[in-house]
């Protein structure tokens, strides 16, 4: 971008289509909330998600925009029409980022606008106090208006007041402009006028904030929605906890891989492993750790290097024009961005990366012409001494072939997950097995380490090794869910599924091998301990029916340390009515199933006592199953169960007495 940005012409056009991005961002939100377009998942929550589908990220990206389009307001000598459209899109902007109701946007949003007015001239302070405060506040009356007039269902929810505060604004902005373009400010000249307004709105600031936090006459002006949304950002809140907790283990994880971290989309692969509460996430919520966790801290401390030195740059350039309105507007953007990736998975969005880069080349589109300035200069001064400065395109032009090669070899690579994608989405449409089962061979040739195509053509095989018992299919799937094993062997998920796999393949000693490693990389997971408990218990009886007691002597013990350890983790958590507030819940709990076939084991071992301990529920909790188990550990112990069974309840008494005699 920086290189196309060398042209005159396009550098002159960046700064406008940056803008004309954010507003197409902006209006097809709005166009999808009046029902003019129809964008999939654009509002989820009542909240505004827009094209990225995620409410957060979306309120970053228009409050980085309504920054941008702030400051560029303050501009000596703006022309009228680009006044009058920066002022309507900062109006919009703004009723986007509320409507987004995004916590972290709102926490960093006071500090960002605090660092626009301290970089920008005493001026330019008054232009963006007054501009900001007319359109935050005619933001906050169509955001109401919207929130009213939707509770009783018009047709467009707050339109005609939006227009109407976007010629007000305009109005309103125009005058001011019109006031202090030609004004002068003797106190400007003094070096400490300048921090005069910031430390004023530091004051105002505090002011605000013990307002808002103690609920006085400012909290209560502001709509009820509003209201909620900024009383609840403190770290006590369940999201707050929860994301904390995400963070701690998170670093916890980073030790087992410190260099060169777990590649891309680790997190969510391998977080079962780590984590120290049931949650439910596949991103950390973090754009910071999740570098460290994708790329190790070696990646981490280039990614510092590569932005600090762009920062670097953008500072050097900010300190020789300290009132460039568009210096400063791309400053406040960047920061936007990377402040709010403290509390969320900005980095996950290719167009936030988009938009970042393409921040930097404003600015950054300055400095070739500087340096080929500067070459000039020092031939003219060195011409008398006969030194030749020359430049070295070489050097330009090796790194411009290599970053063209990492390109091509990276748009191959995306063109053969495309097909590969392709080829999957025609398998899914597909009635034909047959065909079916070539389109995901293709699809896995093109892309051999998605397991998702690879548990799908294995559950193929396994159709069809069902219905013909041929040899070749059952080797076919069991060969793919090897190589399910060795491409990710950390992802519990895969694990659980792949043990599933061989359980019907018939192939009980792989799906322990699987049930075992899936338990010792996920705590957190009831059906994995009730499934694997099963196949242990059931296998132990096959065994001990055959004679072979030490083989069910081992699965009976393995099955009775997989419930230990699910107790010991489930001891671990907090039942209370608080604890289970929390977000992103695993239903993590000890499954009826999981108490049966325990107490069986329990009681093939004769260890009666702990049979009695096993079925200990509330009695409307206790079904059949345990009862009887419960009823014939009692007579094991001499104790009279001296209550009328049903009928069911004999049936399963007298069966389990029956497999016990078996053994």
């Amino acid at each position: 971008m920086i290189w196309t940005a060398s042209k005159p012409k396009i550098k002159e056009m960046l700064p406008h289509l940056f803008q004309f991005s954010g507003a197409s961002i902006a209006l097809s939100m709005i166009f999808d909330y009046y029902g003019w377009v129809n964008y999939p998942h654009a509002i989820e929550s009542g909240r505004f998600g827009g094209v990225f589908q995620y409410a957060n990220t979306f309120g970053m990206a228009m409050a980085l925009f309504f920054f941008y389009c702030l400051v560029n307001l303050t501009e000596e000598k703006i022309p009228v029409k680009k006044l009058f459209l920066q002022t309507s899109l900062s109006l919009i902007y703004f009723v986007c980022m509320i409507q987004s109701s995004s916590r972290g946007v709102m926490m960093f949003f006071p500090l960002i606008w605090l660092a626009g007015l301290l970089l920008l001239p005493v001026k330019k302070q008054l232009k963006y106090i007054f501009y900001s405060f007319i359109s935050i506040l005619a933001a906050l009356i169509v955001y109401q208006s919207m929130i009213k007039e939707q509770s009783i269902k018009v047709h467009y929810p707050g339109f005609i007041l939006l227009i109407v505060m976007m010629l007000i604004s305009n109005v309103m902005i125009f005058f001011i402009n019109r006031i202090l373009i030609n004004r002068t400010f003797p106190f400007v000249m003094n070096k400490w006028t300048r921090l005069a307004l910031p430390a004023a709105i530091v004051v105002i600031f505090i002011l605000g904030f013990l307002d808002l936090r103690y609920h006085g006459i400012v909290y209560h002006q502001l709509p009820v929605q509003l209201q909620d949304r900024l009383g609840s950002i403190n770290l006590s809140t369940p999201t707050a906890e929860n994301r904390l907790t995400f963070f701690k283990d998170a670093l916890t994880m980073s030790k087992s891989s410190p260099i060169i971290g777990f590649g891309g989309g680790g997190w969510g692969v391998i977080y079962h492993e780590f984590q120290t509460f049931p949650y439910i996430t596949n991103k950390i919520h973090n754009g910071y750790l999740e570098w460290i966790i994708d790329t190790g801290w070696l990646g981490f401390l280039l990614f510092l290097t590569v932005f600090g030195r762009f920062f670097f740059l953008l500072i050097h350039s900010y300190i020789k024009e300290k009132s460039s309105s568009l210096k400063i507007s791309v400053i406040l953007a960047l920061l936007t961005i990377f402040l709010h990736s403290f509390v969320d998975f900005d980095f996950s969005f290719g167009t936030v990366w988009f938009l970042i880069f393409w921040l930097f080349a404003i600015v950054f589109s300055d400095l070739p012409k500087d340096k080929q300035a500067e070459t000039k200069q020092l031939k003219k001064l060195a011409n008398k001494k006969t030194i030749i400065v020359v430049d070295k395109p070489g050097k330009y032009r090796a790194i411009l072939i290599a970053y063209a090669c990492i390109l091509i070899i990276g748009l191959i690579q995306s063109y053969r997950f495309l097909t590969a994608h392709q080829y999957y989405a025609q398998a899914n449409f597909s009635k034909d097995n047959s065909m079916k089962e070539l389109l995901i061979q293709k699809a896995i040739g093109r892309d051999p380490s998605n397991i998702n195509y690879m548990l799908d053509l294995a559950n193929i095989y396994l159709g069809q090794f069902r219905r013909t018992y041929g040899v070749e299919y059952r080797k076919k799937a069991e060969q793919l869910v090897e190589n399910i094993g060795n491409t990710e062997p950390h992802n519990s998920m895969a694990l659980y599924q792949i043990a599933h796999l061989s359980e019907l393949l018939g192939n009980n000693d792989q799906a322990l091998k699987y049930f075992n490693q899936a338990l010792r990389v996920d705590h957190f997971n009831s059906s994995l301990y009730q499934d694997s408990i099963i196949l242990k218990v059931n296998m132990a009886i096959d065994y001990r029916i055959d004679h072979n007691v030490e083989k069910s002597n081992n699965l009976i013990n393995s099955a009775i340390t997989d419930f230990q350890q699910e107790e010991l983790w489930y001891g671990k958590i907090d039942h209370s009515e608080a604890g289970k507030k929390f977000y992103y819940n695993r239903n993590f709990y000890i499954t009826p199933s999981t108490q049966y076939y325990t107490g069986i084991a329990y009681i093939i071992k004769k260890d009666y006592s702990r049979v009695v301990k096993v079925t200990q529920v509330p009695k409307d909790e206790m079904g059949d199953n345990l009862h009887a188990l419960r009823i014939l550990a009692n007579e094991k112990l001499g104790i009279k169960n001296e209550i009328a069974y049903s009928k069911s309840l004999e049936k399963i008494i007298e069966n389990l007495r029956n497999l016990l005699q078996k053994m």
